[in-house]
């Protein structure tokens, strides 16, 4: 029987949570946490729900002006979240 060469805990973690399909969901939870570290407090505090499907990063705020505003600094926000992300793959955020 071969011995098969030894892997970091973190590879084998990441190819188990793969195999469980469990990795969107990690994501999603790296992702709301770094939201609210991005974000700060008060932007985090009025955010209802994230999401995250495929490479769009879905988040539901409950303040029509801080959607609006959200809109115009998206794209420095994916600047962040894909920089802590392990494979940060975020192409949009959809503001709802």
């Amino acid at each position: 029987m071969r011995k098969s060469e030894p892997k970091k805990i973190g590879e084998s973690l990441s190819a188990w949570l793969k195999k469980m399909r469990l990795e969107q969901g990690v994501q999603e939870v790296e992702v709301r946490t770094l939201w609210a570290q991005i974000v700060g407090p008060g932007v985090d505090e009025s955010t209802e729900q994230i999401k995250l499907k495929g490479d769009i990063l879905y988040v539901k705020l409950s303040s029509d002006a801080l959607r609006q505003e959200l809109t115009f600094a998206a794209e420095g926000i994916i600047k962040h979240l894909n920089q802590e992300i392990p494979n940060g793959r975020i192409k949009r955020i959809q503001f709802h």
